[in-house]
């Protein structure tokens, strides 16, 4: 057995560790000097895309409450998810291994968390600290071993779509973890917040999406959608700008309006007969909706967590709390033939993500850091910040404690991706990113594909061809990644288990635009 296994399903405690830790709560009481360990919050914004948001130069005002919190923490501007979709890398993020090594990673059932991965909720559990998580479910759920170190878990998801919307998750998760934040303790806290406001199907209330639509009637295109469906329903006929609508809305209100149509395999014969499948997935006319409706979602989102920021000012925990805002991977808006989905390549519009810190004191001074930096970097920098990193029983990470690079020491290093391996095949692509070059690499027929980010951000021009040494050297770094990854997941005696997901859940993930074609 490696030293990293949990026995009894905890992990093992440094005694030193706890002694330091109890050494500090014995000591922070009102006369003493010393302080109280910082507070940890962590915030997912699940398919967020940074070039949505105003602090990274977007056009329009979609984020003005993240970009006030922005101008008083660090931004990583080339912040790199390790994979395309939120199961793995969110465990990624937890844990701070690639998925290839924690083995959460297959579509559409990822499998549960094993039990000899530990977790920065364990971690920090073991740590003294309470632990708190609130999601919205669906693939960010206990099933998967999300809750793993917790001491609560809140992830039940309600409706999806329907009357309420699903903005009302978002509103409600806020409400719960604000009523948890109120609550007195003696511990400092770690908590995870996590929600899927804008991830499809785009669901903000009326008055978002009007700020970015004006036209938008929200009320009325619904009542004309439901007539429509009525009339399919009935007589299995609609006119082509009809089924456009039809399925125009699909983005907007998921699998509701599909849900609707008696012979749904009827409609889709249609639609594919009237041509509307480019429409639906890549259609010129639907880029600029699904845009808006986005950037409705994002406004939303900001606007709520506004009141986690106030609360944290409120209750005079501001000062005393860790935060980092991160998104789990992006979407795709139209780059590479594809709208409104992730989970399918490793281009950047996927693997680019928001990451913010702010710590509080005077230590260090808040800034841009352009460097290259990933999500699995998270949970080492945040025990290096609370002097945890450094436990003689600390669990194996492969990220990096950013530490020295906010202390203006680093040495340029790749990220590297994973794209979702199947149940029914092998598909897997891994990808490595340097600050000029993308290398991505297809299990199926050894496809190959370079980009130089530096010409072509876009990632529009395949250039493996053309500089055949280029991909030599980065596809040895990329293997030697793999075969690190395959001895780390041998050593730790890791074993990819089904959750076994029901009928219920896999309906639930269908809503959410999963459990297709990946």
């Amino acid at each position: 057995m490696n030293e990293w296994k949990r026995e009894g399903g905890r992990s093992r405690t440094s005694l030193l560790l706890i002694l330091a830790v109890a050494g500090l709560f014995i000591t922070c009481g009102p006369d003493s000097d010393e302080q109280r360990p910082l507070n940890v919050l962590i915030v997912v914004l699940d398919t967020l895309r940074p070039d949505h948001l105003g602090l990274d130069g977007y056009e329009r005002s979609t984020s003005p409450h993240l970009d006030a919190f922005a101008e008083k923490a660090f931004v990583f501007r080339s912040a790199q998810s390790a994979a395309p979709w939120t199961t793995p890398s969110l465990t990624s993020l937890l844990t701070s291994l690639y998925p290839d090594v924690h083995g959460v990673r297959t579509y559409p059932d990822p499998g549960r968390l094993a039990e000899g991965v530990t977790t920065l909720a364990e971690v920090l559990s073991d740590a003294g600290y309470e632990t708190a998580a609130f999601t919205e479910g669906f693939y960010a759920a206990a099933a998967f071993g999300m809750d793993q170190g917790f001491d609560s878990f809140s992830g039940a998801p309600e409706k999806l779509v329907g009357e309420k919307g699903r903005h009302k998750l978002l509103g409600q998760n806020v409400d719960r973890f604000l009523s948890w934040l109120k609550a007195p303790r003696e511990r400092p806290f770690f908590a995870l917040f996590h929600t899927y406001e804008t991830h499809y199907p785009y669901h903000a209330p009326d008055a978002s999406i009007q700020r970015f639509r004006p036209s938008y009637d929200g009320e009325a295109e619904h009542a004309q959608l439901h007539a429509l469906v009525e009339r399919w329903n009935k007589e299995r006929l609609l006119t082509e700008d009809e089924f456009r609508m039809a399925f125009r809305h699909e983005w907007h209100c998921g699998d509701e309006i599909l849900a609707m149509m008696e012979d749904l395999e009827g409609a889709e014969e249609l639609v594919r007969q009237l041509g509307l499948e480019d429409e639906r997935g890549q259609g010129a006319e639907l880029e600029p909706f699904l845009k808006d409706l986005y950037d409705a979602c994002v406004h939303f989102t900001d606007a709520q967590l506004q009141r986690v920021w106030a609360a944290l000012e409120a209750g005079d925990l501001a000062d005393e709390t860790l935060v980092v805002v991160v998104s789990d991977h992006g979407e795709a808006l139209g780059e590479h033939g594809l709208l409104g989905q992730h989970g399918l390549t490793l281009h950047e519009e996927l693997l680019r993500i928001l990451l913010l810190l702010r710590i509080p004191g005077e230590r260090f001074e808040p800034r841009d850091i352009p460097q290259l930096v990933q999500s699995i970097d998270v949970m080492p920098t945040v025990l290096d910040l609370l002097d945890l990193k450094g436990a003689s029983d600390a669990p194996p990470m492969q990220g990096q404690s950013l530490v020295p690079l906010l202390e203006g020491a680093w040495e340029e290093r790749a990220a590297f991706g994973h794209a979702p391996v199947t149940d029914t095949v092998d598909s897997r692509e891994h990808s490595l990113r340097t600050d000029r070059w993308k290398l991505i690499v297809g299990t199926r027929d050894d496809q190959v594909q370079l980009f130089d980010l530096e010409l072509d951000p876009g990632e529009t021009m395949d250039m493996a061809a053309e500089q055949p040494d280029v991909v030599a050297t980065l596809r040895a770094q990329l293997d030697a990644q793999r075969s690190r990854d395959e001895a780390l997941r041998r050593e730790l005696g890791i074993e990819v288990g089904a959750s076994g997901l029901g009928p219920e859940q896999l309906g639930a993930l269908r809503a959410l635009g999963y459990v297709g074609e990946r």
